[in-house]
């Protein structure tokens, strides 16, 4: 038997029993449950532990993205303003030579020097960014490798705290439940038992299991009273670098397929309940016809 299961079979066996022996059993089933409870905090401390590692993993991976981004778009606007200040340089400089037709003053000849000193500095300076540039792309893709790679660790970290987080609650929710469904499950089910119903079981647990979902769509998250739910979220977390295309399709795809299955179990119960009752009808025009014989 699951700890879990044994958990709720003592609690029900309690319910049952006078104060004293009561507490006598919730005493002891604390006694055997604290390492599990210590095992499972730990669990979930070092699950969010990692979940908050990898998120300022992330942060500086994209952090170095974007640097490497803005450091490519700045020196590719330089590199396209010094080519502009060279052309519009020789332009004029070529326009007041024809002017002059072909006549050099001292002033041009100064001129032209420093134009053609200038222009070599430029193209020196052009080479040194276009090297800069094409480094900082590798940087770049490194840095785009690096961010899907921590944002999928983020995506990853996110659901295991969130699995140990859900598994805890469950847990919890499971070793306390109420006593009252119990009783009420098991008179129910004795009943259809008794009226010789099919799986009476199993209709029993589709019922609960379509009623407990059915709330659940409507269950309206609290995030003051939510003290882990509120640091991790309820999403995967929507993270720069990574395609999230299809872990939505994924999710998608998951829900359709519980609103189907529970859908499939809502029909296949009103069909039962249909049968029953056509064959309640044929028993009772058979009755009325051997009264009419006799």
């Amino acid at each position: 038997m699951k700890a879990d299961m044994f958990n709720a079979v003592m609690k029900t066996l309690g319910s049952t029993q006078d104060e004293t022996t009561r507490a006598v059993i919730n005493a002891a089933l604390e006694t055997v449950n604290e390492p599990a409870r210590q095992k499972a905090e730990a669990d979930l401390n070092n699950a969010m532990a990692a979940f908050s590692q990898a998120k300022t993993v992330h942060a500086d991976n994209m952090l170095k993205l974007e640097e490497a981004t803005r450091a490519i778009t700045r020196n590719e606007q330089e590199i396209e303003s010094a080519q502009k200040e060279s052309e519009q340089a020789e332009k004029s400089w070529r326009t007041r030579f024809r002017e002059a037709l072909g006549a050099m003053t001292p002033e041009m000849k100064a001129e032209r020097y420093q134009q053609v000193a200038d222009r070599e500095m430029r193209d020196d300076l052009i080479a040194l960014k276009t090297e800069m540039v094409a480094g900082l792309r590798e940087e770049k893709a490194q840095a785009e490798a690096a961010s899907r790679q921590s944002g999928m660790a983020c995506i990853n970290t996110h659901r295991d705290a969130l699995v140990v987080y859900a598994q805890h609650e469950w847990s919890a929710a499971i070793r306390n439940i109420s006593p009252a469904l119990v009783r009420a499950f098991s008179l129910r089910l004795r009943a259809m038992q008794m009226k010789g119903e099919e799986l009476p079981h199993a209709t029993l647990m589709a019922e609960l299991g379509g009623t407990v979902f059915a709330q659940s769509e409507f269950y309206a998250w609290d995030m003051n009273q939510e003290p882990v739910i509120s640091q991790l979220g309820l999403n995967r977390p929507e993270l720069p670098g990574v395609d999230m295309s299809k872990y939505k399709t994924a999710a998608q795809l998951t829900m359709a397929r519980h609103r189907r299955r529970l859908a499939e179990s809502v029909a296949l119960k009103e069909q039962e309940q249909e049968q029953e009752q056509e064959q309640e009808q044929e028993q009772e025009q058979e009755q009325a016809a051997a009264r009419a014989r006799a």
